[in-house]
């Protein structure tokens, strides 16, 4: 299925849905609203692929991820004693695109317990502060797990290329 026609589909769903009334003419409606803006707009959105199963493991992963962290902070809260060892942690990425570097950072932010509160110049270094900072390399290694299911479900076939390339190094105490 071509790319304009998902973004057509997709207009067209958030048509029905904000109408709030799946009937047969507000379907026949948003589709033609989503068909006349893709040929009025032909733009390739955000300018990245999408790829359904990979999609579903970056979503799965996520999920997964928001469960965990959200029961540790939870926990945390319930309990009267303070073993919050918080830290920023420097997490070199690929900065395959500004967009799929966007979506790790925000990923990141969404997780409780963990915040981008910056991203280098360019791009390929994201600042995380951590709640339960237990171990540095595996908060990079977490980030960097996230930034390849990202790459794997958006990235275009260069990005993909560039996960096997090495990360950059990132000073201590940057």
């Amino acid at each position: 299925m071509s790319g304009r026609l998902l973004v057509a589909a997709w207009l067209a769903f958030v048509w029905v849905a904000l109408w709030g009334d799946p009937s047969a003419a507000n379907i026949v409606v948003g589709v033609l609203v989503g068909t006349v803006a893709v040929i009025a707009f032909p733009v390739r959105p955000f300018g990245v692929a999408c790829r359904p199963v990979a999609l579903a493991r970056l979503g799965a992963a996520f999920v997964a991820d928001l469960v965990v962290s959200s029961l540790e902070v939870a926990w945390e809260v319930v309990t009267p004693r303070r073993r919050i060892r918080e830290g920023i942690v420097a997490v070199p990425i690929h900065g395959t695109s500004r967009v799929i570097s966007m979506l790790v950072a925000n990923m990141v932010s969404l997780t409780p317990g963990t915040l981008t509160v910056a991203v280098s110049a360019d791009g390929r270094v994201l600042y995380v502060h951590v709640l339960h900072l237990r171990d540095p390399a595996q908060t990079r290694r977490s980030v960097q797990a996230l930034e390849r299911r990202a790459v794997r479900a958006f990235g275009s076939p260069d990005a993909l290329a560039r996960l096997g390339e090495p990360l950059p190094v990132v000073e201590r105490g940057r």
